[in-house]
C-alpha cells in the first residue's frame, strides 16, 4: 500500500547507540510504583529485582519516602540531578498517559537518563490521545537539534510491554510472577537471539509457549513513538550477543520499512 500525502518535517536521527544503554543499564530508575498494591509500576519492580538488577544501582522516584525495599527514593527529577550520581542508563515510566508529556520534556530539560521506557497505554491510539502522542514526540524531536542535549535520550513505546534483557539481568514486563511463571535459576544460560515484537501479547504467548527457547532479549516496541522496528534491527545487525534475531511486525512508521531493508540485506 502506497500513501501520499503533502511533505512532513523531516525528523532527526536517533543516537542509536543509546540502545545500549537500554539494553545494559548500569544504573536505572522508575516511576509510577505503589507502595501498597500492585500496580504496573510495583510488578516491573519486583520483576526487575527478581531477575537479579542490583538494588543498589536503581532509584524510585516517589514523594514523601526515603526508601522502599531497600532501594532509594527521590521526591522528582531534580533531587535526581542534584543527587551527584550522574545520568540515569534507563529510566522506566509506569505512570498515566495524562502525566507523560510533562515528565518526558522535563527529563529531556533536566538530561535524567539515556534512554525511557514509556510503559503508559493511551498515547496516539484514541482520537483524543493525538494531542498527548504529539506533544512528546514534538518533545523529543526538539531534544534531537539541541546541542547541549547529546540527541537526547532514546524512547521505548508508548504502550509497550517493556524489554526482557538477560546479558542485562533486568525483566520490565508487567506481569506478575504468579500469572506467568519464569525459570530464573537458570538466566546465565540464554539463546543468542533477540526476539523484536510490536506485540506485547503476541511475544508473551510465544515464549510461554516455548520457554526452552530463552531468548537472550525480549523487546516489546509499542507503538514507535522514537525507537523502531528498522532502528532495533539496525542496532541487532552489529550486535555480538546475537546470532538471530525473530521479528513480529504490524506496520513501519514512514521510511523505516527502507531503514529495515537495509539492516536485513
Amino acid at each position: 500500500m502506497c500513501r501520499f500525502s503533502k511533505g512532513k518535517r523531516t525528523v532527526p536521527k536517533r543516537p542509536l547507540s543509546k540502545i545500549n544503554n537500554l539494553l545494559h543499564p548500569v544504573r536505572m530508575g522508575i516511576i509510577g510504583v505503589s507502595s501498597f498494591r500492585k500496580n504496573f509500576g510495583r510488578i516491573i519492580l519486583d520483576n526487575v529485582l527478581a531477575q537479579g538488577f542490583d538494588p543498589e544501582n536503581m532509584v524510585i522516584l516517589k514523594k514523601g519516602m526515603t526508601q522502599f525495599q531497600g532501594i532509594d527514593c527521590l521526591p522528582d527529577l531534580a533531587a535526581l540531578e542534584n543527587s551527584g550520581k550522574g545520568k540515569l542508563d534507563l529510566f522506566i515510566v509506569a505512570v498515566g498517559a495524562d502525566q507523560v508529556p510533562g515528565l518526558v520534556e522535563n527529563i529531556i530539560e533536566k538530561d535524567a537518563a539515556h534512554a525511557v521506557m514509556l510503559i503508559s497505554g493511551g498515547l496516539g491510539e484514541t482520537r483524543d490521545s493525538r494531542d498527548k502522542a504529539g506533544q512528546v514526540v514534538d518533545a523529543i524531536c526538539a531534544a534531537r537539534t539541541r546541542p547541549d542535549t547529546d540527541g537526547g535520550p532514546v524512547f521505548l513505546g508508548a504502550n509497550c510491554m517493556g524489554v526482557i534483557s538477560l546479558p542485562g539481568t533486568f525483566d520490565t514486563w508487567f506481569i506478575p510472577e504468579e500469572k506467568l511463571p519464569k525459570d530464573r535459576s537458570c538466566s546465565g544460560s540464554f539463546s543468542r537471539t533477540a526476539l523484536i515484537s510490536q506485540s506485547g501479547a503476541f511475544m508473551v504467548y510465544r515464549s510461554h509457549q516455548c520457554p526452552q527457547l530463552a531468548p537472550a532479549y525480549m523487546i516489546s516496541m509499542g507503538n514507535q513513538t522514537d525507537l523502531t522496528l528498522g532502528d532495533m534491527m539496525t542496532y541487532f545487525k552489529d550486535s555480538d550477543q546475537v546470532d538471530v534475531i525473530a521479528v513480529y511486525a504490524e506496520g513501519f512508521n514512514d521510511l523505516d520499512g527502507l531503514a529495515f531493508c537495509r539492516a536485513v540485506r
